[in-house]
């Protein structure tokens, strides 16, 4: 039986129940569970491991124990239950009064490192261990000191030391920023040595004022940190440690301000040492204060510039909160409450954001003199171009959404156009292949107009004027009144197709060179023709015969000889049975045929080839003579029609209505069919067009003219554009301007009062000409000995760039940067290579650097990979940096982008220089020709006349 009863947290009572064979009860009293470390602060070495623990031990009575000794046993856990003892030790204990003095690591030393927590347990003799086990009380962790291991660093007792890391490699591996207290030895060079801790070996040689220069600066930024004192002895109250050495001598002051007659005045006095508690105060040699420092509020004031060679830190000293760095080289860093960086500011103008940027009056981004980004506070967004006559624009974005664009724009995922109001969610889209779709609120496809040529109409396509279509051949004639007339070369007509007008008219249908019956694959299979007929196949009809779709509207001769005509329900329309005949040889008719009855509608033969079909009036209905054939009414030809040579250009007329020409390639020219129609070729209206519209219709006359009219046919714009003569004069007439737009609907070119707008690429194929206010032309020319040019008043070239890349400049030439830029010799296929210009009469490149010779005076330069296969004709230049080298030399040439300097002093700087001459593909295709003769280069005013610009105005 166990009763554990806490009294307070110094004051622990435990209730132990005996075994049995011992016979007695014992309670012991834990009066307190501490460790006791005596000795100085002089170092860990002196810290005793020795921590005690004092007991009460009284009976069941609660009277203190018999005096005597006592065997005992302690052990320390990591776990408050189970688990294995990681220190244990048994001793005999002197028991006076009661109490019990146990002193830990008394027999077995006590070597555990004190950084996590650890339980007592107490066996008395060979009983049970006492549950519970005790905390250790928190002083004991003060053994922690032999051996400190924190979140991050670890100093053990013996082994390696890690400051900043728990993983330590070397007997002192520190990681993040350093203290140095003390100056490291060094060599004969005055140099200190820097090593490598893993291996010894040395990776630096800083001279020793450099190195001095480094630790004041650094001693300077840590101003705040005091040399600690030696810690005092522990105790109640233990002493206080001996101050810290003084800080650093602030810096000198900074010089007089300049006098009235210009000179400068003398520098200020030295600062002297801030002395605590007090402002410091800087004045210049004139008695005005420049500086001062606010030694409660620890604000300060300066007059000049301040220049802090370390940077700056601003907020949290400790730099774990928030704050703001400023390096040495001008990157601004602010850092969060988690000291994670939120913005970085380089010093190149570059920035990085972690979080949402607010800019209440705007961006600008880029230089306002040539082209810059601007974003308004309204959200407007605004690509200009600045110039002296002030800024142009190149793009904008509106808030509502809209944009306005000056340019030609490339949208490699294509464009969509569309109206996200319901129910209303149709649009257009322009995708990355060229094609053009317009889309209903469904997702389908209403227009397609596809990059292969080929367009798709799910709706009808109206030509109020009629088509025409020229062939290689003649054309294919669509009028106005329904006609349709294939004629040749010379406009004579081959084959008419006359529909009638619907209202009782005549429809007659001319096919001069026959009907043509072609298989899938083209070949002809039956003709009719001014000859009679041809079967390519042998003609059996055992089964009878079936004319048109089985499933539709058809025909069947049986086999019983009679004609049964099928509607497309299936429905029985027409049987000739009454005079059935059986034909199993050919059949010879002197005399022509006549089928039916002759007082009635019915279809005679003649002996000319020609089959006549009859109505009920005796009227002709359909003719099919040697020369052709007549249609007084609607033919139905449920397989099409195929119209022409198979291996020429040919039309079909489908059984869904479609109409298509192929040209003689056999690709299609032209198609009409129930969505739409297709046309690739030029399309020719000899009586003009007219095209209703709402507001009134567009009319082309024969003559050229383009006339818009309005309802009452008045007319709203003319163009005229003359007969072409050398006496026409081509006027228009555009009352509110002219303006083109895309498929989408959108504006891409305007011409009106104002001037003109162009949102889309122009096409200049005989080039581009503009006056110059002051004089002189530029010139766009596709001519490619001109290119884009500028010429003076004189005519002479002032800019010149070619097509093929050469470019001549009159002027001077400025740049932030000239560079050339080629396929990388070592991966052409994926990088480029740059390099910055340099002039010369060679293709060269230039290289140079510093480095410091080893022990042996020497030293080899390791160029970049791709630098042997750039570059040959390698020339050198070497010069000795702070002592004198007469004995340098180039010890062993480029190879395998690397050379050797020799003949130099341990730890010499040289400064090296080595040129080179391009041998890439492209300096080897484009040799530099430094001397050129005038005559070889076409002068300004011959280029001039060239284009147009005549000696009259070319002085």
């Amino acid at each position: 039986m166990l009763v554990l009863e806490i009294t307070d947290i110094t004051n622990l009572i435990i209730t132990i129940t005996k075994p049995e064979a011992m016979k007695n009860i014992y309670f012991i009293r834990f009066l307190f569970l501490s460790i006791l470390l005596v000795g100085s602060n002089l170092g860990y070495s002196q810290i005793p491991a020795t921590p005690s623990v004092q007991m009460l031990l009284t009976d069941n009575t609660g009277n203190p124990v018999a005096d005597g000794s006592y065997f005992l046993t302690v052990s320390l856990y990591t776990t408050e239950t189970g688990g294995t003892a990681a220190w244990s030790e048994s001793q005999s204990v002197l028991v006076a009064d009661g109490l019990a003095n146990i002193i830990m690591g008394k027999s077995s030393p006590l070597t555990l490192n004190f950084n996590k927590p650890y339980f007592v347990g107490i066996k008395i003799g060979s009983a049970a261990e006492l549950v519970p086990r005790l905390p250790m009380n928190p002083s004991t962790y003060s053994l922690s000191a032999r051996a400190v291991y924190g979140d991050s660093n670890i100093f053990p007792a013996g082994g390696d030391v890690g400051i900043g890391t728990l993983t330590p490699q070397a007997k002192l591996d520190v990681e993040g920023k350093l203290r140095i207290a003390n100056i490291p030895l060094v060599d004969n060079l005055a140099h200190v040595l820097v090593r490598d801790t893993l291996d010894d070996k040395i990776v630096k040689a800083m001279p020793i004022d450099s190195f001095l220069l480094v630790l004041n600066k650094v001693a300077w930024n840590f101003w705040w940190w005091g040399w600690p004192g030696n810690p005092g002895p522990i105790g109640p109250i233990g002493p206080m440690g001996p101050m810290g050495p003084p800080g650093l001598n602030g810096f000198d002051g900074w010089d007089g301000l300049n006098g009235k007659d210009g000179k400068d005045g003398k520098d200020g006095k030295d600062g002297g040492v801030n002395i605590p508690g007090h402002d410091l105060i800087v004045k210049d040699s004139t008695g005005r204060e420049v500086m001062h420092v606010n030694a409660n509020t620890g604000e300060s004031w300066h007059k000049g510039l301040e220049v802090f060679e370390k940077g700056i830190s601003i907020g949290d000293s400790l730099g774990k909160g928030a704050r703001v760095d400023i390096s040495p080289g001008g990157k601004i860093t602010i850092y969060g409450e988690d000291s994670t960086a939120t913005a970085i500011f380089y010093p190149d103008g570059r920035s990085w954001h972690k979080g949402l940027e607010t800019f209440e009056g705007g961006i600008i981004i880029g230089n306002t003199d040539s082209t810059y980004l601007k974003i308004s506070s309204d959200g407007t967004i605004q690509l200009l171009k600045g110039s002296w006559l002030g800024p142009s624009l190149l793009f904008k974005i509106n808030p509502d959404g809209t944009s306005e664009h000056w340019g030609i724009e490339n949208f490699h995922k294509g464009i969509e156009v569309s109206n996200d109001i319901p129910p209303f969610k149709s649009r257009t889209r322009i995708t990355p292949q060229g094609d053009i779709q317009i889309i209903d609120i469904f997702g389908d496809t209403l227009i397609s107009l596809n990059h292969d040529g080929t367009s798709y109409h799910s709706g009808l396509e109206t030509f109020a004027g009629g088509i025409f279509i020229p062939t290689p051949t003649g054309g294919i004639k669509i009028t106005k009144d329904g006609k349709i007339v294939i004629v040749d070369l010379n406009g004579n007509t081959v084959s008419e197709f006359h529909p009638g007008t619907g209202g009782g008219g005549t429809a007659s249908n001319t096919f001069k060179d026959g009907i043509y019956i072609l298989n899938a694959a083209g070949d002809t299979i039956t003709a009719f023709d001014k000859d009679g007929s041809v079967h390519n196949g042998l003609e059996t009809y055992k089964k009878g015969v079936v004319i048109g779709d089985i499933n539709g509207a058809h025909v069947t001769i049986g086999d019983d000889g009679s004609i049964t005509i099928y509607d497309e329900f299936g429905g029985l329309v027409t049987s000739f049975d009454e005079f059935a005949s059986l034909h199993k040889m050919p059949e010879f008719f002197d005399s022509y045929i006549v089928i039916g009855d002759v007082t009635k509608a019915h279809v005679t033969i003649g002996e000319d080839g020609s089959i006549t079909t009859y109505d009920d009036n005796g009227q002709i209905v359909s003719e099919f003579n040697t020369d052709g054939s007549i249609h007084n009414k609607e033919e139905h030809f449920y397989g099409g029609i195929y119209i022409g040579d198979p291996l020429l250009g040919n039309v079909q007329i489908g059984v869904d209505g479609s109409i298509k020409t192929y040209d003689d390639n056999g690709d299609l020219v032209i198609s009409f069919d129930k969505n739409g129609s297709l046309h690739k070729k030029l399309e020719t209206y000899e009586a003009g067009i007219f095209i209703p519209t709402s507001t009134g219709g567009i009319k082309i006359t024969p003559e050229g003219k383009i006339v818009i009219v309005d309802n009452d046919g008045s007319i709203v714009n003319e163009f005229h554009p003359g007969t072409g003569g050398g006496d026409s004069i081509a006027s228009n007439t555009f009352k509110d301007g002219i303006y083109v737009l895309n498929a989408a609907g959108d504006t891409i070119t305007v011409f009106d009062k104002d001037g003109s707008v162009h949102n889309g690429l122009e096409t200049y194929n005989e080039g581009l000409i503009v006056p110059i206010q002051n004089g002189g032309w530029l010139v766009i020319s596709p001519d490619p000995e001109i290119g884009l040019a500028i010429f003076d008043a004189e005519g002479q070239f002032m800019h010149h760039l070619r097509p093929d890349g050469d470019a001549y400049h009159a002027g001077t030439l400025m740049a932030f940067a000239k560079f050339f830029q080629i396929d990388h010799p070592l991966d052409p296929e994926n990088k480029y290579l740059r390099h910055a210009s340099v002039e010369s009469n060679e293709m060269t490149d230039m290289y140079n650097g510093n480095i410091i010779l080893d022990s042996n005076g020497e030293g080899e330069v390791m160029m970049p990979d791709w630098f042997d296969a750039l570059n040959k004709n390698f020339r050198y230049q070497l010069t000795p940096v702070g002592t004198p080298g007469p004995n340098l030399y180039i010890a062993e040439k480029v190879n395998n982008n690397k050379f050797k300097i020799a003949g130099g002093s341990k730890g010499m700087e040289v400064s090296w220089q080595i040129t080179g001459t391009r041998k890439d593909t492209w300096a080897i295709e484009h040799p530099l020709q430094v001397e050129i003769n005038k005559s070889d280069v076409p002068s300004g005013q011959t280029i001039l006349k060239s284009i147009g610009i005549g000696s009259a105005l070319v002085h």
